[in-house]
């Protein structure tokens, strides 16, 4: 079963931001999912993090600015270089003409505490590229296009896909293909846990239902996925669709 921890320090985490123009087809949500379809032997997706940062006029975003950030298991560290050149291809081959491209590449356990504060950083104030560049050391890091402006947003989404705190999964590759219907069990042993949004409903049990009413969109709390619910009726727990966005 393919269970998510981003806090296993052997996890890989690909930061990528800036990548698309208004009127893209696709944003950077969609392009960091696409890269499943190519990542090497030995590199399997977990899942894939929307993260948002500050909407400010001195920050230059084609939406929403809000990059993406990939969860890789990889069977051997070794691995790292190849995966990160995959992911040069990838996402210059796929970016939008005029943009900004950043990449981010990183196991979670070299993931030092001042890239994670560059990361609740990049929600609360504009920093530069001098910053991601200054910060980013030991990582990779790599503008690929335009300005490169997209490592400042790259660097801050693996930042705080390490922290655990805060993001939303546009993906989970363990609920790939899974029913809208599940039992608690059944999100359990795919590593997804449930909040409950109810100050006085009771604790689902492992045979209580779970209905999400389109897709699975699970936040990034204390380093797993979690479903916030609420009791329809006695037995049934079901969550509320997110809005629309174009990932």
């Amino acid at each position: 079963m393919k269970h998510f921890s981003p806090l296993d320090p052997n996890l890989l985490l690909i930061g990528v931001e800036d990548t698309d123009v208004e009127g893209a087809e696709l944003g950077t949500g969609k392009i960091t999912r696409r890269l499943k379809d190519v990542l090497p032997t030995g590199a399997e997706m977990v899942g894939v993090v929307r993260h948002q940062f500050l909407m400010v006029p001195e920050i230059p975003y084609t939406s929403w600015n809000s990059p993406a950030c990939a969860i890789v298991r990889v069977s051997d560290p070794s691995l790292v270089p190849e995966i990160a050149e995959t992911t040069r291809d990838h996402v210059r081959a796929l970016a939008s003409d005029g943009s900004d491209p950043g990449i981010c590449l990183g196991l979670v356990r070299d993931v030092a505490p001042r890239v994670i504060e560059h990361g609740v950083d990049c929600r609360r104030r504009v920093l530069t590229q001098a910053d991601a560049i200054r910060v980013g050391k030991g990582l990779i890091l790599e503008g690929l296009g335009g300005d490169n402006g997209g490592i400042i947003g790259a660097l801050g989404a693996v930042g705080l896909t390490a922290h655990g705190w805060c993001g939303r999964f546009i993906e989970v590759t363990a609920l790939e293909e899974r029913p809208l219907d599940n039992s608690v069990a059944d999100l359990a042993e795919r590593g997804v846990r449930l909040a409950v949004m109810e100050r006085d409903a009771p604790p689902p049990l492992d045979e209580d239902r779970v209905v999400v009413p389109d897709q699975f969109r699970p936040v990034l709390i204390g380093g797993v996925p979690v479903l916030m619910v609420h009791e329809a009726a006695p037995g049934r727990w079901e969550t509320k669709p997110w809005p629309k966005r174009n990932h």
